[in-house]
């Protein structure tokens, strides 16, 4: 008879749900010109499209217009990502 292995599972690390959890910025849409708050963006996916300088989109749902989120709105989703992770660090040290 064979010995059978059985899988183990390491849940997640605390950071590791906070990098795949949505990170909500705020856009303002292209044609009725109001703030729209976007969270369908995971934070490591968002990270990953600043660092390669990849296009951001961003949806307004009553207007159903999609549009490339501006460099302001980029210099701030870096900065709070940056934030976030240094509190994420001193936490944990």
């Amino acid at each position: 008879m064979t010995a059978m292995a059985t899988p183990t599972f390491t849940p997640p690390s605390e950071g590791e749900r906070r990098s795949n959890a949505p990170f909500t910025f705020v856009s303002t849409c292209s044609v009725c010109g109001q703030g729209r708050a976007q969270s369908f963006y995971p934070r490591r996916a968002l990270f990953r499209l600043l660092e390669k300088a990849q296009t951001i989109h961003a949806y307004c749902e009553t207007c159903d217009r999609v549009w490339p989120i501006n460099e302001q709105e980029r210099v701030v989703i870096v900065r709070t990502i940056k934030d976030q992770l240094g509190a994420e660090h001193d936490a944990d040290t």
